[in-house]
């Protein structure tokens, strides 16, 4: 369900269930496992398409972190954790930058 509130453009939908969906992985299944580290790069994807880069940004770092950590550097998943960090990376700067130039 949160997967399609997500495609929807249902985002705080998304992420009130994402963020459910992360705690309780986590809890269960532990902090290395698969299903919670997707869950963890899910929420944060969604946290980027709310603008909350901050936040995106460090549940990004953690998630490519561990997926090093677990998967291996050279994994697709890890390379598409690091992506999607610098994307966040770079929205963050353009975001900034905009801000400066209209004050």
């Amino acid at each position: 369900m949160a997967n399609t509130y997500y495609a929807a453009g249902r985002y705080c939908d998304a992420k009130r269930m994402f963020e459910d969906i992360f705690e309780r992985r986590l809890r269960v299944l532990g902090r290395d496992h698969p299903d919670t580290l997707r869950s963890r790069s899910s929420l944060a994807n969604t946290l980027t398409q709310l603008g909350n880069f901050t936040e995106a940004a460090v549940l990004h770092e953690e998630t490519v972190r561990d997926r090093v950590r677990v998967l291996g550097a050279d994994h697709i998943r890890t390379e598409l954790s690091r992506k999607r960090l610098d994307r966040v990376i770079q929205s963050s700067k353009t975001i900034q930058r905009t801000r400066y130039d209209l004050e």
